[in-house]
C-alpha cells in the first residue's frame, strides 16, 4: 500500500453515504477520525458502513490522544490497513501496527515542528499540518522550506476549494488532505465541494507538470 502523486484524502467522513460520495467523486482515500475530542469523531455504529462503501479506496483511521492499546484495539476490530498518527508514536506501537497488518502508516506533524532532526523514515508518508489539526487554519506555505523528505509529503490544514491550487503550486506535495473545506456542516460532506476540491487539486498538479 503506497501513496503516489495526486493523492487526495477526504477526512472526517462520518457516514456510509458520505463514504460513497467520496469514492464516487474520485478521491484516493477517506479518513475516519477516532480522536475523542474531535467534532468529526466517527460513531462506532457507522464504521462498518463507511468501510464497506469506502472499500475501493484507502480507509484511513485517524488517531489523536489515544493510547497504544486503544489504537491497536480499533485497528484490530475494524481490520484497518491504513492509519494516521497525530501523536508521536513509539517504536512499540509502530511494530505492533505492522504486525496487525497495517500497510500504510502516515505520521502527522505540525509544520513548525518539522526540524532537520525529525525522523520521517518511521512512516510511509508524512502529513504536515497546521499547529491545531481540525481548526480549519492554514500554515505559512511561503516560509515552509523543509529539507528533501525520504517519504511522500501530504499537506493539510485549512485547505479548501479556494486555496488547494495555491497550496499545490507553492509546495508540490504528493498529496493533500481536507476535512472542513468539503463540508456542509461539521462531519457532513457536501458532494459538490468534494468533487470540486478533487478537480481543483488535480488541475493544479497538471499545470505544475506533476500529472
Amino acid at each position: 500500500m503506497s501513496i503516489t502523486k495526486e493523492w487526495v484524502k477526504i477526512c472526517g467522513v462520518t457516514s456510509a453515504a458520505d463514504a460513497a460520495l467520496v469514492v464516487a467523486a474520485g478521491a484516493d482515500a477517506l479518513g475516519l477520525i477516532f480522536a475523542p475530542s474531535s467534532k468529526r469523531l466517527v460513531r462506532h455504529d457507522d464504521v462498518e458502513g463507511i468501510l464497506a462503501n469506502g472499500a475501493a479506496i484507502h480507509c484511513v483511521g485517524v488517531f489523536k490522544h489515544c493510547s497504544n492499546a486503544e489504537i491497536l484495539a480499533l485497528v484490530t476490530a475494524w481490520q484497518l490497513r491504513a492509519v494516521q498518527l497525530h501523536d508521536d508514536p513509539n517504536d512499540e506501537l509502530l511494530l505492533s501496527l505492522r504486525d496487525a497488518g497495517v500497510g500504510l502508516i502516515i505520521g502527522a506533524v505540525a509544520a513548525e515542528a518539522l526540524s532537520d532532526q525529525y525522523d520521517e523514515t518511521r512512516f510511509d508518508a508524512l502529513l504536515v499540518d497546521a499547529a491545531t489539526p481540525g481548526s480549519g487554519s492554514t500554515f505559512a506555505w511561503s516560509s515552509f522550506t523543509p529539507r528533501p523528505l525520504t517519504v511522500p509529503l501530504i499537506v493539510a490544514g485549512g485547505l479548501s476549494l479556494a486555496n488547494v491550487g495555491d497550496c499545490i503550486r507553492a509546495l508540490g506535495p504528493c498529496g493533500v488532505d481536507v476535512a472542513s473545506g468539503t463540508e456542509a456542516s461539521p462531519g457532513v460532506k457536501d458532494s459538490k465541494k468534494v468533487a470540486k476540491f478533487i478537480y481543483q487539486a488535480r488541475e493544479a498538479w497538471s499545470l505544475r507538470g506533476d500529472a
